[in-house]
Protein backbone atom coordinates (compact mmCIF):
# COMPACT_ATOMS: atom_id res chain seq x y z
CA UNK A 1 0.00 0.00 0.00
CA UNK A 2 2.48 2.65 1.31
CA UNK A 3 4.81 2.23 -2.29
CA UNK A 4 1.50 2.58 -4.56
CA UNK A 5 1.33 5.81 -2.74
CA UNK A 6 4.42 7.35 -3.29
CA UNK A 7 4.48 6.28 -6.64
CA UNK A 8 1.10 8.06 -7.43
CA UNK A 9 2.25 11.28 -5.45
CA UNK A 10 5.49 11.44 -6.96
CA UNK A 11 4.00 10.30 -10.26
CA UNK A 12 0.76 11.53 -10.88
CA UNK A 13 0.37 14.74 -8.49
CA UNK A 14 4.23 15.61 -8.80
CA UNK A 15 4.09 16.76 -4.73
CA UNK A 16 8.17 17.21 -3.36
CA UNK A 17 6.57 14.48 -0.52
CA UNK A 18 9.76 13.77 1.08
CA UNK A 19 10.03 17.30 2.22
CA UNK A 20 6.68 16.68 4.23
CA UNK A 21 8.11 13.39 5.64
CA UNK A 22 10.09 14.67 9.13
CA UNK A 23 6.81 16.64 9.78
CA UNK A 24 4.61 13.91 9.51
CA UNK A 25 6.45 11.77 11.80
CA UNK A 26 7.61 13.93 14.28
CA UNK A 27 3.77 15.09 14.58
CA UNK A 28 2.83 11.67 14.88
CA UNK A 29 4.88 11.14 17.43
CA UNK A 30 3.75 14.02 19.27
CA UNK A 31 0.45 12.95 19.56
CA UNK A 32 1.33 8.82 19.63
CA UNK A 33 -0.06 8.34 23.79
CA UNK A 34 -3.37 10.27 22.61
CA UNK A 35 -3.62 7.99 19.39
CA UNK A 36 -2.83 5.07 21.05
CA UNK A 37 -5.08 5.48 24.11
CA UNK A 38 -8.24 5.57 21.52
CA UNK A 39 -10.63 2.32 21.57
CA UNK A 40 -10.84 2.39 18.02
CA UNK A 41 -8.21 1.87 15.13
CA UNK A 42 -10.85 3.75 12.88
CA UNK A 43 -10.87 6.69 15.89
CA UNK A 44 -7.29 6.81 15.99
CA UNK A 45 -7.00 7.12 11.78
CA UNK A 46 -9.38 9.90 12.26
CA UNK A 47 -7.68 11.09 15.02
CA UNK A 48 -4.54 11.39 13.06
CA UNK A 49 -6.75 13.05 9.98
CA UNK A 50 -8.02 15.88 11.93
CA UNK A 51 -4.89 16.58 13.20
CA UNK A 52 -3.11 16.83 10.30
CA UNK A 53 -5.67 18.50 8.34
CA UNK A 54 -5.46 21.41 11.14
CA UNK A 55 -1.49 22.00 11.38
CA UNK A 56 -1.67 21.28 7.32
CA UNK A 57 -3.92 24.48 7.31
CA UNK A 58 -1.62 26.29 9.64
CA UNK A 59 1.48 25.53 8.03
CA UNK A 60 -0.14 26.08 4.49
CA UNK A 61 -1.42 29.78 5.82
CA UNK A 62 1.84 30.75 6.93
CA UNK A 63 3.84 29.37 3.30
CA UNK A 64 0.96 30.45 0.58
CA UNK A 65 -1.12 33.27 -0.23
CA UNK A 66 -4.68 33.71 -0.32
CA UNK A 67 -6.29 36.03 -2.06
CA UNK A 68 -7.37 39.19 -0.06
CA UNK A 69 -11.67 39.65 -0.30
CA UNK A 70 -12.44 42.13 -2.44
CA UNK A 71 -15.40 44.49 -1.99
CA UNK A 72 -16.66 45.85 -4.85
CA UNK A 73 -18.97 49.18 -5.56
CA UNK A 74 -21.94 47.39 -5.20
CA UNK A 75 -21.02 46.21 -1.54
CA UNK A 76 -20.62 42.34 -2.57
CA UNK A 77 -17.56 40.65 -1.77
CA UNK A 78 -15.54 38.42 -3.22
CA UNK A 79 -14.72 35.25 -1.09
CA UNK A 80 -11.25 34.37 -1.01
CA UNK A 81 -9.84 31.83 -3.20
CA UNK A 82 -7.39 29.04 -3.07
CA UNK A 83 -4.39 29.29 -5.80
CA UNK A 84 -3.51 26.64 -7.82
CA UNK A 85 -0.62 26.05 -5.88
CA UNK A 86 -2.62 25.80 -2.58
CA UNK A 87 -5.39 23.15 -4.17
CA UNK A 88 -2.28 20.87 -5.55
CA UNK A 89 -1.02 21.23 -1.72
CA UNK A 90 -4.24 19.86 -0.61
CA UNK A 91 -4.75 17.37 -2.65
CA UNK A 92 -1.22 16.13 -2.29
CA UNK A 93 -1.48 16.65 1.71
CA UNK A 94 -4.98 13.77 1.16
CA UNK A 95 -2.73 11.37 -0.14
CA UNK A 96 -0.34 11.77 2.22
CA UNK A 97 -2.82 11.15 5.17
CA UNK A 98 -4.01 8.03 2.81
CA UNK A 99 -0.39 6.99 3.22
CA UNK A 100 -0.38 7.62 6.99
CA UNK A 101 -3.83 5.37 7.50
CA UNK A 102 -2.22 2.76 6.08
CA UNK A 103 0.93 3.24 8.21
CA UNK A 104 -0.90 3.35 11.12
CA UNK A 105 -2.81 0.48 10.58
CA UNK A 106 0.11 -1.63 9.91
CA UNK A 107 1.39 -0.38 13.14
CA UNK A 108 -1.25 -0.11 15.73
CA UNK A 109 -2.86 -3.68 14.60
CA UNK A 110 -0.06 -5.79 16.80
CA UNK A 111 -0.58 -3.62 19.77
CA UNK A 112 -4.38 -4.19 19.74
CA UNK A 113 -4.67 -7.28 18.18
CA UNK A 114 -2.31 -9.59 20.33
CA UNK A 115 -1.26 -10.41 24.06
CA UNK A 116 2.74 -9.44 24.52
CA UNK A 117 4.15 -12.53 23.57
CA UNK A 118 6.22 -14.60 25.46
CA UNK A 119 9.19 -16.60 25.02
CA UNK A 120 8.74 -19.79 23.46
CA UNK A 121 11.19 -22.44 23.61
CA UNK A 122 9.60 -24.18 20.67
CA UNK A 123 9.32 -23.82 17.05
CA UNK A 124 5.57 -22.81 15.56
CA UNK A 125 4.39 -23.16 12.14
CA UNK A 126 6.02 -20.39 9.25
CA UNK A 127 3.11 -17.70 10.36
CA UNK A 128 3.62 -13.40 10.91
CA UNK A 129 6.83 -13.90 13.81
CA UNK A 130 8.15 -11.54 16.47
CA UNK A 131 11.38 -11.79 17.91
CA UNK A 132 11.60 -12.03 21.56
CA UNK A 133 14.56 -10.68 24.02
CA UNK A 134 18.13 -12.53 22.93
CA UNK A 135 17.98 -14.27 26.05
CA UNK A 136 15.28 -16.52 24.71
CA UNK A 137 15.52 -20.14 23.73
CA UNK A 138 14.39 -20.21 20.56
CA UNK A 139 13.38 -17.17 18.51
CA UNK A 140 9.87 -17.64 17.71
CA UNK A 141 5.86 -16.61 18.77
CA UNK A 142 2.90 -17.05 16.96
CA UNK A 143 0.90 -14.10 17.16
CA UNK A 144 -3.25 -15.08 17.06
CA UNK A 145 -5.45 -12.47 15.66
CA UNK A 146 -8.28 -11.24 17.84
CA UNK A 147 -10.83 -11.76 15.68
CA UNK A 148 -9.81 -16.04 15.87
CA UNK A 149 -11.26 -17.98 18.34
CA UNK A 150 -10.21 -18.50 21.72
CA UNK A 151 -8.20 -22.16 21.62
CA UNK A 152 -9.42 -24.40 24.48
CA UNK A 153 -7.58 -24.59 27.95
CA UNK A 154 -4.57 -26.66 27.49
CA UNK A 155 -5.43 -29.90 29.58
CA UNK A 156 -1.38 -31.41 29.04
CA UNK A 157 0.01 -32.96 32.26
CA UNK A 158 2.79 -30.66 32.99
CA UNK A 159 5.02 -33.67 33.67
CA UNK A 160 5.33 -35.20 29.92
CA UNK A 161 5.15 -31.46 29.10
CA UNK A 162 8.15 -31.29 30.42
CA UNK A 163 9.59 -34.23 29.46
CA UNK A 164 9.32 -33.09 25.55
CA UNK A 165 10.69 -29.42 25.87
CA UNK A 166 13.25 -31.30 27.68
CA UNK A 167 13.98 -33.59 25.30
CA UNK A 168 13.61 -30.73 22.28
CA UNK A 169 16.19 -28.77 24.27
CA UNK A 170 18.85 -31.72 24.46
CA UNK A 171 18.61 -32.46 20.73
CA UNK A 172 19.14 -28.82 19.19
CA UNK A 173 14.88 -28.55 18.71
CA UNK A 174 15.88 -25.69 16.20
CA UNK A 175 17.43 -27.67 13.50
CA UNK A 176 14.77 -30.67 13.61
CA UNK A 177 12.67 -31.81 11.01
CA UNK A 178 9.87 -30.94 11.96
CA UNK A 179 6.39 -29.44 10.91
CA UNK A 180 5.00 -28.04 14.09
CA UNK A 181 6.19 -28.27 17.86
CA UNK A 182 5.04 -24.84 19.64
CA UNK A 183 5.12 -23.69 23.46
CA UNK A 184 1.16 -22.12 23.34
CA UNK A 185 -0.59 -25.44 21.58
CA UNK A 186 -1.24 -28.34 23.33
CA UNK A 187 1.41 -30.83 23.07
CA UNK A 188 -1.21 -33.36 21.76
CA UNK A 189 -0.86 -31.38 18.06
CA UNK A 190 2.76 -31.53 18.06
CA UNK A 191 3.88 -33.28 15.07
CA UNK A 192 4.63 -36.91 15.82
CA UNK A 193 2.90 -36.64 19.23
CA UNK A 194 0.30 -39.28 20.16
CA UNK A 195 -2.38 -38.32 22.96
CA UNK A 196 -4.70 -40.61 24.94
CA UNK A 197 -8.09 -40.30 24.34
CA UNK A 198 -8.59 -37.42 26.87
CA UNK A 199 -6.27 -35.55 25.10
CA UNK A 200 -3.66 -35.16 28.65
CA UNK A 201 -0.84 -38.28 28.53
CA UNK A 202 1.15 -38.74 25.62
CA UNK A 203 1.36 -42.23 24.61
CA UNK A 204 3.48 -42.24 21.38
CA UNK A 205 6.47 -40.30 20.38
CA UNK A 206 7.78 -41.11 16.77
CA UNK A 207 10.86 -38.56 16.01
CA UNK A 208 12.39 -40.93 13.54
CA UNK A 209 14.71 -39.30 10.95
CA UNK A 210 13.61 -35.55 12.47
CA UNK A 211 17.39 -34.47 12.73
CA UNK A 212 17.54 -34.85 16.42
CA UNK A 213 21.30 -34.56 17.75
CA UNK A 214 22.15 -34.82 21.52
CA UNK A 215 21.46 -36.96 24.35
CA UNK A 216 18.09 -38.35 25.46
CA UNK A 217 17.49 -36.70 29.19
CA UNK A 218 16.79 -38.62 32.21
CA UNK A 219 13.14 -36.61 32.37
CA UNK A 220 11.47 -39.40 29.87
CA UNK A 221 10.58 -41.55 32.56
CA UNK A 222 8.29 -39.15 33.56
CA UNK A 223 5.88 -40.00 30.53
CA UNK A 224 4.80 -42.46 32.17
CA UNK A 225 2.23 -44.19 29.80
CA UNK A 226 4.09 -43.73 27.10
CA UNK A 227 3.96 -46.99 24.99
CA UNK A 228 5.61 -46.07 21.67
CA UNK A 229 9.06 -44.99 21.77
CA UNK A 230 10.76 -44.17 17.98
CA UNK A 231 14.18 -42.03 18.00
CA UNK A 232 15.21 -43.51 15.15
CA UNK A 233 17.90 -42.55 12.21
CA UNK A 234 19.26 -39.73 13.93
CA UNK A 235 22.52 -38.41 15.59
CA UNK A 236 21.73 -39.19 19.10
CA UNK A 237 24.59 -39.95 21.26
CA UNK A 238 25.24 -40.63 25.36
CA UNK A 239 23.72 -43.38 27.17
CA UNK A 240 20.30 -44.83 27.27
CA UNK A 241 18.84 -43.56 30.37
CA UNK A 242 19.02 -46.56 33.08
CA UNK A 243 15.49 -44.95 33.81
CA UNK A 244 13.64 -45.95 30.36
CA UNK A 245 13.89 -49.05 31.63
CA UNK A 246 10.21 -47.71 34.61
CA UNK A 247 8.51 -46.95 31.55
CA UNK A 248 6.36 -49.87 30.57
CA UNK A 249 6.96 -49.17 26.86
CA UNK A 250 5.99 -51.76 23.68
CA UNK A 251 7.67 -50.23 21.25
CA UNK A 252 11.48 -48.50 21.64
CA UNK A 253 13.17 -47.71 18.47
CA UNK A 254 16.65 -46.06 18.70
CA UNK A 255 18.35 -47.81 15.15
CA UNK A 256 20.86 -45.95 13.38
CA UNK A 257 21.74 -43.34 15.78
CA UNK A 258 25.44 -42.95 17.98
CA UNK A 259 24.51 -44.33 21.22
CA UNK A 260 27.24 -45.27 23.55
CA UNK A 261 27.55 -46.53 26.98
CA UNK A 262 26.67 -50.27 28.33
CA UNK A 263 22.57 -51.12 27.17
CA UNK A 264 20.47 -50.73 30.68
CA UNK A 265 20.04 -54.59 31.79
CA UNK A 266 16.33 -52.89 32.99
CA UNK A 267 15.18 -52.54 29.56
CA UNK A 268 14.93 -56.28 29.34
CA UNK A 269 12.89 -56.20 32.16
CA UNK A 270 10.16 -54.08 30.22
CA UNK A 271 7.75 -57.34 30.34
CA UNK A 272 5.08 -55.39 28.53
CA UNK A 273 7.98 -55.03 25.23
CA UNK A 274 6.53 -56.13 21.73
CA UNK A 275 9.35 -54.34 19.76
CA UNK A 276 13.17 -53.82 20.68
CA UNK A 277 15.23 -52.67 18.05
CA UNK A 278 18.71 -51.17 19.06
CA UNK A 279 20.89 -51.98 16.05
CA UNK A 280 23.55 -49.60 14.69
CA UNK A 281 25.02 -47.93 17.56
CA UNK A 282 27.83 -47.64 18.88
CA UNK A 283 27.69 -49.36 22.41
CA UNK A 284 30.38 -50.41 24.59
CA UNK A 285 31.34 -54.08 24.94
CA UNK A 286 27.87 -55.62 26.75
CA UNK A 287 26.34 -59.04 27.00
CA UNK A 288 22.91 -59.54 26.48
CA UNK A 289 20.99 -60.50 29.94
CA UNK A 290 19.58 -63.07 31.18
CA UNK A 291 16.45 -61.84 31.91
CA UNK A 292 15.47 -61.39 28.06
CA UNK A 293 13.32 -64.28 29.30
CA UNK A 294 11.06 -61.95 30.93
CA UNK A 295 10.03 -59.99 27.59
CA UNK A 296 7.58 -62.70 27.19
CA UNK A 297 5.50 -60.89 24.45
CA UNK A 298 8.52 -59.51 22.37
CA UNK A 299 8.19 -60.21 18.72
CA UNK A 300 10.87 -58.13 17.41
CA UNK A 301 14.47 -58.05 18.59
CA UNK A 302 16.81 -56.53 16.71
CA UNK A 303 20.71 -56.19 18.22
CA UNK A 304 22.73 -56.06 14.80
CA UNK A 305 25.86 -54.21 14.91
CA UNK A 306 25.39 -53.81 18.79
CA UNK A 307 29.33 -54.62 19.84
CA UNK A 308 27.37 -57.69 21.55
CA UNK A 309 30.06 -60.22 23.70
CA UNK A 310 27.70 -62.89 24.45
CA UNK A 311 23.92 -64.13 24.53
CA UNK A 312 21.90 -66.47 26.88
CA UNK A 313 22.56 -69.85 25.55
CA UNK A 314 19.12 -70.66 25.93
CA UNK A 315 16.50 -68.65 25.63
CA UNK A 316 12.69 -68.39 25.89
CA UNK A 317 10.96 -66.34 24.33
CA UNK A 318 7.04 -67.60 24.03
CA UNK A 319 5.56 -65.05 21.60
CA UNK A 320 6.54 -65.16 17.78
CA UNK A 321 9.49 -63.19 17.53
CA UNK A 322 11.66 -62.10 14.75
CA UNK A 323 14.87 -61.80 16.32
CA UNK A 324 18.14 -60.54 14.05
CA UNK A 325 21.81 -60.22 16.07
CA UNK A 326 24.05 -60.19 13.03
CA UNK A 327 27.62 -58.33 12.70
CA UNK A 328 28.40 -58.80 16.09
CA UNK A 329 32.31 -59.66 15.71
CA UNK A 330 34.62 -57.30 17.58
CA UNK A 331 35.46 -59.07 20.47
CA UNK A 332 34.96 -62.68 18.33
CA UNK A 333 32.88 -64.20 21.23
CA UNK A 334 32.86 -67.94 20.19
CA UNK A 335 29.65 -69.48 21.48
CA UNK A 336 26.52 -72.21 20.49
CA UNK A 337 23.77 -70.64 18.54
CA UNK A 338 21.62 -70.39 21.62
CA UNK A 339 18.62 -73.62 21.70
CA UNK A 340 15.97 -70.74 21.60
CA UNK A 341 13.88 -73.53 23.71
CA UNK A 342 10.59 -73.19 23.56
CA UNK A 343 10.55 -70.04 21.79
CA UNK A 344 8.21 -69.53 18.69
CA UNK A 345 10.47 -68.34 16.66
CA UNK A 346 10.05 -66.88 13.17
CA UNK A 347 12.12 -65.16 11.78
CA UNK A 348 16.38 -65.83 13.00
CA UNK A 349 19.17 -64.36 11.85
CA UNK A 350 22.85 -64.23 13.09
CA UNK A 351 24.84 -63.86 10.45
CA UNK A 352 28.54 -62.82 10.92
CA UNK A 353 28.83 -64.00 14.09
CA UNK A 354 30.88 -65.89 16.13
CA UNK A 355 29.41 -68.91 17.18
CA UNK A 356 30.47 -72.38 16.72
CA UNK A 357 29.70 -75.99 17.00
CA UNK A 358 26.47 -78.05 15.13
CA UNK A 359 23.04 -75.78 14.51
CA UNK A 360 20.82 -76.51 17.49
CA UNK A 361 17.13 -77.99 17.11
CA UNK A 362 15.42 -74.67 16.68
CA UNK A 363 11.82 -73.91 16.56
CA UNK A 364 9.20 -75.96 14.46
CA UNK A 365 7.48 -72.69 13.44
CA UNK A 366 10.63 -70.78 12.04
CA UNK A 367 10.45 -69.49 8.64
CA UNK A 368 13.45 -67.76 7.61
CA UNK A 369 16.91 -68.54 8.87
CA UNK A 370 20.46 -67.02 8.18
CA UNK A 371 23.89 -68.21 9.12
CA UNK A 372 25.47 -66.60 6.97
CA UNK A 373 29.56 -65.99 7.69
CA UNK A 374 29.65 -67.96 10.64
CA UNK A 375 33.09 -69.82 10.49
CA UNK A 376 32.85 -72.07 13.65
CA UNK A 377 29.76 -73.65 12.20
CA UNK A 378 30.37 -77.69 11.24
CA UNK A 379 28.61 -79.18 8.32
CA UNK A 380 25.84 -80.93 9.96
CA UNK A 381 22.46 -79.67 8.91
CA UNK A 382 20.37 -82.61 10.38
CA UNK A 383 18.72 -80.21 12.74
CA UNK A 384 17.08 -78.40 10.44
CA UNK A 385 14.74 -81.68 9.33
CA UNK A 386 12.05 -80.60 12.55
CA UNK A 387 11.48 -77.33 10.55
CA UNK A 388 8.47 -77.51 9.04
CA UNK A 389 7.88 -74.15 6.95
CA UNK A 390 11.09 -73.00 6.17
CA UNK A 391 11.36 -70.96 3.23
CA UNK A 392 14.56 -68.49 3.21
CA UNK A 393 18.21 -70.30 4.17
CA UNK A 394 21.54 -68.57 3.62
CA UNK A 395 24.36 -70.62 4.44
CA UNK A 396 26.70 -68.75 2.89
CA UNK A 397 30.42 -68.27 3.19
CA UNK A 398 30.95 -71.14 6.11
CA UNK A 399 33.45 -73.20 4.20
CA UNK A 400 30.93 -76.31 4.80
CA UNK A 401 33.05 -79.36 3.19
CA UNK A 402 32.06 -83.09 2.50
CA UNK A 403 28.79 -84.57 1.00
CA UNK A 404 25.81 -81.42 0.43
CA UNK A 405 22.77 -82.54 1.64
CA UNK A 406 19.29 -81.19 3.34
CA UNK A 407 16.65 -82.19 4.93
CA UNK A 408 14.03 -83.24 2.59
CA UNK A 409 11.10 -81.47 4.42
CA UNK A 410 13.61 -78.04 3.87
CA UNK A 411 13.52 -79.12 0.27
CA UNK A 412 9.76 -79.32 0.16
CA UNK A 413 9.10 -75.70 1.51
CA UNK A 414 12.18 -73.29 0.50
CA UNK A 415 11.74 -70.75 -1.68
CA UNK A 416 15.16 -68.78 -0.90
CA UNK A 417 18.28 -70.93 -0.72
CA UNK A 418 21.64 -69.53 -0.44
CA UNK A 419 24.42 -72.17 -0.01
CA UNK A 420 27.57 -70.07 -2.19
CA UNK A 421 30.51 -70.21 -0.93
CA UNK A 422 31.58 -73.33 0.77
CA UNK A 423 33.59 -76.10 -0.06
CA UNK A 424 31.07 -79.47 -0.77
CA UNK A 425 32.65 -81.50 -3.12
CA UNK A 426 29.46 -83.42 -4.17
CA UNK A 427 25.99 -83.93 -3.26
CA UNK A 428 24.03 -86.88 -1.09
CA UNK A 429 22.68 -89.36 -3.17
CA UNK A 430 19.68 -89.22 -0.99
CA UNK A 431 18.37 -86.26 -2.78
CA UNK A 432 19.18 -86.26 -6.20
CA UNK A 433 15.52 -87.02 -7.16
CA UNK A 434 14.22 -84.60 -4.61
CA UNK A 435 12.37 -81.77 -6.85
CA UNK A 436 11.84 -78.72 -4.71
CA UNK A 437 8.93 -77.39 -6.30
CA UNK A 438 8.67 -74.07 -4.59
CA UNK A 439 12.36 -73.06 -4.90
CA UNK A 440 12.56 -69.48 -6.70
CA UNK A 441 16.02 -68.27 -6.07
CA UNK A 442 19.15 -70.06 -5.48
CA UNK A 443 22.64 -69.65 -5.11
CA UNK A 444 25.18 -71.93 -5.06
CA UNK A 445 29.00 -73.15 -5.55
CA UNK A 446 29.73 -73.32 -9.26
CA UNK A 447 31.82 -76.82 -9.43
CA UNK A 448 30.75 -79.78 -7.60
CA UNK A 449 31.31 -83.50 -8.51
CA UNK A 450 28.76 -85.46 -10.81
CA UNK A 451 25.94 -86.21 -10.57
CA UNK A 452 24.02 -83.29 -9.49
CA UNK A 453 20.51 -82.83 -9.43
CA UNK A 454 18.71 -80.85 -12.23
CA UNK A 455 17.56 -78.04 -10.36
CA UNK A 456 20.99 -77.39 -9.08
CA UNK A 457 22.06 -77.19 -12.26
CA UNK A 458 18.94 -74.93 -13.61
CA UNK A 459 17.99 -72.53 -10.28
CA UNK A 460 21.69 -72.32 -8.76
CA UNK A 461 23.66 -71.91 -11.90
CA UNK A 462 25.90 -74.93 -10.31
CA UNK A 463 28.06 -77.29 -13.07
CA UNK A 464 29.52 -80.53 -12.01
CA UNK A 465 32.70 -82.25 -13.13
CA UNK A 466 32.91 -85.71 -14.50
Amino acid sequence: VVPSAVQLIDGVLHVDYESLIPYLSESIKQNFKDISNLNSKTDQIYQVVDMMYNEFMKKDKRKYNYQTPKRHNNGAVNEPKLTRVNKRFIVSSIAVLVVIAAVLGYLFAPIRFNPSPSPSPLNGPPQTVVTPAPETLVPTTILTPASSPKPPPIKDDPRDRRALIDLYLATNGPQWNVVYWHNNDTMCNWTGVTCNAEGTRVVELNLSQFKLNGTIPESIRDVEQLATLDLSSNNLFGSIPVAMGEIKLQRLVLSNNQLQGTVPPELFGTVSLVELSLDHNNFDAWPVPDNIDQLTQLQVLNLDNTNLTSIPDSINLPSQVKASIQNNVQHHFRQHIPSFTGSKLMDLRLSNGSFGGTIPILSSSIQVLHLAHIFGLNENLSNLGNINNLTDLDLQGNAFQGTFTMPIPVLETIVRLNIADNHWSDVDKSILDVVPEHLEWCRGTKIYFCPLPQWMKTKCGMQCNL
